[in-house]
């Protein structure tokens, strides 16, 4: 593809996330700063040259964003984009450090072959050994550090790719009231398409993503968002869906998808987003039960 044909879509991207903007009385900020992070990375040639496929999803997410009918896919949209730009991101950095890797092995192998310095007065040779012995030592500390490293983001990036791929599924004012972690009957209602969902394909598993607005401390606001994630859990294992399919997240105040200046986006930022994932087998069927869910 040229260069002219890629520019043009980057640009035909920004034009229409500008006219979503303008038709919105409040543009929405989730979908502003992953627009904003998608043109940073295309305007950086390593991100381009390293993560071109993740760029790619990112930009189809974005644009399946800005055409969305509904706020609900939008804000689905926009956090499938957040997550290919993470994964872009993690494929950078790990570019990076396998790169740092070979500079560090290189020095490690010209260290090993250079000739013994010639003589300085009041050095001896046990010092001499001793100098370049040090310097060894402080290059393999360092590849060794840099492998570490290297594996983590390899560790970060599988998972990252892993929820890349999955399918996000849109169950609309999943919300709570301030405090308030317990699953509503009009939240249970909501839930009960989901929960059939699972029962016709038991290979799905479930990630749970709990959320607050940001009006407490940074942990009370985890601890809250969590409790909110466990509702939905303890409710569709209530339903019978394997409680080893499903896993929560406590995200807090992260990622909100409305602004917090005002009570109705507070109202929106308390919420929970479901996330589905391929590939799981299911264990034994969980026993129903026809209580209502409430929070750990």
């Amino acid at each position: 593809m040229s260069n002219r044909w890629k520019y043009a879509g980057v640009v035909a991207l920004t034009a229409s996330f500008a006219a979503l903007a303008g038709c919105a009385s409040k543009p929405d900020a989730a979908l502003s700063r992953a627009a904003e992070r998608l043109a940073a990375a295309q305007a950086n040639p390593d991100m381009k040259a390293h993560a071109a496929g993740p760029l790619a999803d990112a930009s189809r997410s974005l644009s399946s964003a800005i055409e969305a009918e509904n706020t609900a896919t939008r804000h689905h949209f926009t956090y499938m984009a957040d997550k290919n730009l993470d994964i872009a991101e993690a494929l950078l950095e790990r570019r990076k450090t396998e790169r740092a890797i070979t500079a560090l092995r290189s020095a490690e192998r010209r260290t090993e072959a250079a000739p013994p310095a010639a003589a300085e007065p009041g050095i001896g040779d046990a010092e001499r050994n001793l100098v370049r012995e040090m310097e060894q030592e402080r290059l393999q500390s360092a590849v060794r550090e840099a492998e570490r490293r290297s594996q983590k983001l390899e560790e970060s990036l599988a998972e990252m790719e892993a929820r890349g791929s999955a399918q996000p599924v849109v169950v609309p004012d999943i919300r709570f009231a301030v405090g308030e972690s317990a699953l509503s009957p009009g939240n249970q209602r909501r839930l009960e398409p989901l929960v059939l969902h699972l029962r016709d394909d038991p290979s799905l598993g479930v990630v749970v993503e709990g959320y607050t607005d940001n009006t407490d401390r940074h942990e009370a606001n985890l601890e809250m968002s969590l409790k909110r994630a466990s509702a939905v859990k303890a409710f569709l294992v209530g339903k019978g869906i394997a409680e080893d399919r499903i896993q929560t997240l406590g995200l807090g105040a992260q990622y909100p998808i409305a602004s917090n200046d005002t009570p109705d986006g507070r109202r929106l930022n308390r919420r929970v987003e479901i996330v589905l994932s391929p590939g799981v087998t299911e264990a034994a069927p969980q026993p129903q039960s026809g209580t209502r869910s409430q929070s750990p």
